[in-house]
């Protein structure tokens, strides 16, 4: 009888070292941060698309925020883009940005990809 306790003792706890040390990972979606403007109908028109898709996103009026301007133009300038040519809405996603600098229809799906 002690063998068979000592057995599931054993199993129950290679069982249990077994499950730590492998844990499950859940991986937290960061919200898009989006740069623009209240003013520019395309930053509007982006807002209201993530709306409809149920996708979070940090809205930051760089009119009203020097600051989130500037954060705007380093991460920018950091990524290689040229800062004389930007156009709205910048969109970091994750740290890959995105400018509205095509298609406006395409620069959309390329935000829920």
């Amino acid at each position: 009888m002690k063998f068979f306790v000592s057995i599931i003792c054993v199993l129950l706890f290679t069982s249990l070292t077994f499950s730590q040390s492998n844990p499950l990972v859940i991986k937290e979606k960061t919200p898009l941060i989006i740069y623009g403007s209240n003013t520019c109908h395309y930053c509007i028109d982006t807002k209201l698309f993530l709306k409809e898709k149920n996708i979070e996103f940090i809205f930051y009026d760089i009119d009203l925020s020097v600051s989130k301007l500037n954060e705007m133009l380093k991460k920018l300038s950091t990524n290689g883009v040229d800062i004389s040519n930007v156009k709205l809405p910048v969109i970091d996603k994750s740290g890959k940005l995105f400018m509205n600098d095509s298609k406006f229809q395409d620069f959309l799906k390329m935000l829920v990809q």
